[in-house]
């Protein structure tokens, strides 16, 4: 359970709350809601921090493409699963 004996201090746990939500693979997209936003994955040690600014641009935006277009898949083949079920 995730109650304590002192209810008083429910904001300090409000940051872990929101990380989870961030990080957690949704069903139907197959990304996390960090990933659908920032189009990589959060603390991402793979980052080169010497990598040129335009270099790092052009591969978010590739990647953001990819996320986008596989999300929309996903989401595509998710809402026929739902049609299919409701139907069924």
């Amino acid at each position: 359970a995730c109650t304590h004996d002192n209810q008083r201090d429910w904001d300090k746990h409000v940051p872990l709350v929101i990380n989870a939500r961030n990080t957690t693979v949704h069903e139907a997209t197959g990304f996390t809601p960090y990933e659908m936003v920032y189009a990589r994955a959060p603390h991402s040690s793979n980052n080169n921090i010497n990598e040129p600014t335009s270099e790092y641009i052009a591969r978010l935006q590739k990647a953001r493409e990819m996320i986008e277009t596989t999300a929309r898949i996903r989401m595509s083949k998710a809402a026929l699963k739902r049609q299919h079920d409701y139907n069924n």
